[in-house]
């Protein structure tokens, strides 16, 4: 009988997500907040909240965000912040091509797409000198978002990856990550406290736009082959947020050029723990049928399976377990409490893009297509 156990170290982890991806990719720029010049004769918003006082006065009054729809129905927020400027928010990649499963990593390149969108659905015309500025990235950043794909074997892999890590993986002085509804987040705070300057999230992203919130337009092109390549794909999110950026000198878009996305993705990235004496496990048995995984918990508490089938039902199961996990319940389980589980490897790799993948991206002038 052959046991298989599954162990992913901290050097394995990092050979896994420090020296591939250089190679095969680089993470992409998923969200942006910034603000950006461009004249205006009437403030940019989507309308006004009032408040009233009891005798019907103006108690105060806020402008709301207009929500722009893009390609596909994806949405970035725009709104007028001084005069003469915007704060742009959202995810450029969805706005432009309707979905973030790969995309760019030039952020100068995806807000001045946008922007240029924008202001042709809101019949602005912007100034040469606002196009300066939007070319040359001249404009500071609050938030930037930073993303990565890896896939694995199988769909159930990454979730059971996800569990695992959850328990074993952790950053200095932050410690485990917390785990909640099938993502992994580091840096998370309770709701009505200040963001972390930096956070991580980890999520099976093919899980993700099964979610009837999250789902691809049917209308997108490809979309079928789109869902079916993202279905074994492990999602990693880093966001930076403004005390972040100011300590690593990324104020402006300027300050980060494609050639650093990696390097700052990575510095993060390496900052992921998992003890050398902790294992990240799968059962094997988790893959089989709901009845084969019940004849084997009967067995292991030592109980004689072949009084429990009939005699052509007992051998089909039989061969059928021993194919699948090399367990053979012919045996009597003499005490299940010592019997070693089967374990195998998850390795996540960085993604491959489909070949197909130009068809549905959206590419800014003389910027690389990345998974």
């Amino acid at each position: 009988m052959f046991f298989f156990v599954f162990m992913l170290t901290t050097k394995k982890l990092f050979v896994i997500s420090r020296l591939p991806y250089f190679r095969k990719g680089s993470p992409v720029i998923d969200y942006v907040s910034c603000r950006l010049p461009l004249d205006w004769d009437l403030p940019i918003n989507g309308g006004r909240v009032v408040h009233l006082k009891a005798d019907g006065s103006i108690d105060f009054s806020a402008e709301k965000t207009l929500w722009l729809p893009g390609s596909y129905s994806a949405k970035m927020s725009i709104i007028s912040d001084g005069i003469g400027f915007v704060r742009l928010s959202g995810n450029p990649s969805k706005f432009l091509q309707g979905h973030n499963l790969f995309g760019v990593d030039d952020i100068i390149g995806l807000v001045f797409e946008t922007m240029t969108r924008i202001c042709s659905m809101l019949q602005l015309v912007p100034t040469g000198e606002n196009l300066s500025v939007w070319r040359s990235g001249d404009y500071p950043m609050s938030r930037v978002d930073l993303t990565f794909m890896y896939e694995l074997e199988t769909f159930d892999d990454v979730n059971a990856w996800l569990l695992s890590a959850s328990k074993s993986a952790s950053i200095k002085y932050r410690g485990r990550g917390h785990y909640q509804e099938g993502t992994l987040y580091y840096g998370k705070v309770a709701k009505g406290k200040r963001a972390s300057n930096w956070q991580f999230k980890l999520y099976h992203k093919g899980a993700e736009i099964l979610v009837p919130h999250h789902r691809l337009p049917a209308d997108l092109p490809r979309c079928d082959d789109l869902v079916f390549w993202a279905r074994n794909k492990l999602r990693i999110e880093l966001t930076l947020r403004t005390g972040e950026l100011k300590r690593l000198g990324l104020l402006r878009a300027a300050d980060l050029d494609p050639v650093q996305v990696p390097s700052v993705f990575s510095r993060y990235l390496a900052k992921i723990e998992i003890g050398e004496d902790q294992m990240i496990e799968v059962e094997v048995e988790q893959e089989l049928k709901p009845r084969h995984r019940a004849v084997i918990a009967l067995w292991r508490t030592g109980v004689d399976i072949r009084t429990v089938l009939k005699r052509s039902q007992f051998y089909n199961v039989r061969r059928e377990i021993f194919e699948a996990v090399s367990i053979d319940i012919g045996s009597i389980c003499q005490d299940g409490a010592n019997v070693v589980r089967l374990r195998r490897v998850l390795e996540a790799r960085p993604a491959q893009l489909p070949e197909w993948a130009s068809e549905v991206m959206h590419r800014p002038s003389g910027l690389r297509l990345v998974a």
